[in-house]
């Protein structure tokens, strides 16, 4: 029976938060398909995570998806609803959380913004990346999603008039009649364990929204049938691909070459093309980069623009394209990519950074369900998909997460068990 649902806006936020719970031996699913049926999910599932793919929607219409889905819920009797916000505040914040208020018809949903393990600190009502107000940190200069403001609240009401308190300004939380999100402060972990501790209550409906953070105290909170129970990772090979223009991922992505990876960057043609793949030349390409990754064990294959960026410059004014294509180009040629690696025998686990970029690779399959295993490192999860008849390993991380030697402490981690392979052979 499915305890809890929790609704992300992206595919990478679905996978930070089902890891919480997986790794606390809930029986976890992703659905990646948002028009998903929740009746068809199978009764041993105790967490349903749903990729609604809303951040980049118009807010009118991520309501509308995140509304349908919590309606499924209330109707099924789903007691729990998470809804999943991004840790930046990047996306439709308002008029999601306003669907999840009046699609389940309760009266207070609580939010909780922070994600402390990740430096991500709301104090009095102000967001914080590192100690610096979200808008005047790097996601205020993202190109394609900037915040532009720390408040919560104001955020929130960009896309809605439902009635906000802050709860550091009213402890008068009783009172509280009218539809209402309740804004908290956090600046620990310990901060989001005593809200936690204070609103979590079994076999009653709890209506709560946060990030990934908020996601691991819960987990801790609920009940699950195989709890304690973990699988070692096995792995050989790590091929990250990287789709994130975030400085934080450039960052990691340089310290890793420098100290063992071998990096690969994709030309423009490669990245944009429509149909790329259907080129000549292309298999002669393909070549090459399988006779790269079987012969390093650690890899970067990167959508950075060599040439700081002139190529792709002259290649996006050729073709008179739009931010947005760019994006939605670029997503889609590497998730082609990735797949015909996979069918050319590739062997390796694969790392993909960006939402946007795992989303592309996802959506050149037919997977519709995953099965998330752990979170490696604090914001990148561990997760297998089902392909073409064999398991293959994938790693995610959002493009804003971890320090520069975050891809070094991932291969050490992923390789620990790598004498069990060798031993097995």
């Amino acid at each position: 029976m499915v305890k809890l649902i929790v609704i992300a806006d992206d595919f990478t936020g679905a996978l930070d938060t089902a890891v919480q719970f997986a790794s606390e031996g809930a029986n976890t699913k992703v659905v990646v398909d948002s028009n998903y049926q929740l009746s068809q999910i199978n009764e041993d599932v105790e967490v349903l995570v749903i990729n609604a793919e809303s951040r980049h929607l118009p807010y009118e219409e991520a309501y509308l998806v995140v509304h349908r889905i919590v309606e499924q819920a209330v109707s099924l009797g789903i007691p729990n609803i998470f809804k999943k916000t991004d840790s930046a505040l990047r996306g439709n914040i308002g008029s999601e959380l306003a669907a999840v208020v009046d699609a389940s018809k309760k009266t207070v949903l609580h939010f909780i913004p922070a994600f402390p393990q990740m430096r991500r600190t709301t104090k009095n009502g102000v967001h914080f990346i590192d100690g610096v107000p979200v808008h005047e940190s790097v996601f205020g200069k993202d190109p394609f999603e900037p915040v532009k403001k720390s408040v919560v609240a104001d955020i929130i009401r960009e896309q809605s008039e439902v009635n906000l308190i802050n709860v550091f300004e009213s402890s008068d939380k009783a009172s509280v009649k009218d539809p209402t999100i309740l804004i908290y402060d956090a600046g620990a972990e310990s901060k989001l364990s005593e809200i936690v501790d204070g609103l979590y209550i079994e076999n009653q409906t709890l209506l709560i929204a946060g990030c990934a953070g908020l996601a691991s105290v819960l987990s801790k909170k609920l009940s699950f049938r195989n709890a304690g129970v973990k699988q070692p990772i096995i792995c050989s090979r790590l091929l990250v691909v990287c789709g994130s223009v975030n400085p934080i991922t450039i960052a990691q992505l340089d310290y890793a070459e420098k100290n063992g990876f071998k990096r690969v960057h994709l030309e423009t043609e490669q990245r944009m093309m429509d149909n790329y793949l259907d080129t000549d030349g292309s298999s002669k390409a393909v070549k090459a980069l399988m006779d790269i990754f079987s012969q390093n064990d650690r890899c970067i294959l990167d959508s950075q623009d060599p040439t700081g960026g002139l190529a792709d410059k002259k290649y996006i004014s050729d073709n008179n394209l739009s931010i947005n294509d760019v994006r939605m180009k670029i997503s889609t040629n590497i998730g082609k990519i990735i797949k015909r690696l996979l069918q050319e025998g590739l062997d390796s686990a694969i790392m993909i950074t960006g939402g946007d970029t795992l989303m592309g690779f996802i959506n050149q399959t037919d997977i519709k369900e995953i099965t998330p295993i752990e979170d490696v490192v604090s914001g990148t999860v561990l997760f297998t998909i089902d392909f073409e008849g064999r398991t293959v390993q994938i790693l995610s991380k959002s493009g804003g997460f971890g320090n520069e030697k975050l891809l070094i402490t991932l291969a050490e981690r992923m390789f620990a068990n790598r004498k069990e392979i060798a031993h097995a052979r």
